[in-house]
Formats: structure tokens, C-alpha cells, sequence
């Protein structure tokens, strides 16, 4: 199982990769089913990005961004 410091890494490296100006870690969780939720909230306005990691493999699962734009 990977460490919460490295889920929140491949959250953001993924996070930034797609053009999202990473602020800040909002909140970080590990589910019952070995996933890590990372939530991000960017560095202008009311952005925000969700992350799903697996816990195993640290691969990105499921990410979304919402903010200025929606």
C-alpha cells in the first residue's frame, strides 16, 4: 500500500499535468476498497480537483476539476 504523502504526489503531478494550478491540499482519505481520495483546490478562485488513486499501484484512477470556467 502506498503512503498518503505519495498519493497526494501522483494526485498533483496528474493534477498539473492537465493545466490545474495545484494551491493546496483540501482533504485526503483511503476508502474501504484501498483507493485514495484526493481533493486539491487551486491557486486562483474556486478551483478545485478531485483525485482517485489506487493504493496499490498508485496509478490515477478517476480525476475531475471544477472552478472559474464551469
Amino acid at each position: 500500500m502506498i503512503a498518503e504523502s505519495e498519493a497526494v504526489s501522483a494526485a498533483t503531478a496528474y493534477a498539473r499535468g492537465k493545466g490545474f494550478a495545484v494551491g493546496r491540499v483540501k482533504h485526503v482519505h483511503l476508502d474501504g476498497a484501498g483507493r485514495w481520495h484526493v481533493d486539491l483546490a487551486g491557486e486562483r478562485g474556486n478551483e478545485t480537483a478531485k483525485v482517485l488513486v489506487d493504493g496499490w499501484t498508485g496509478q490515477v484512477l478517476k480525476a475531475s476539476t471544477k472552478g472559474e470556467d464551469d
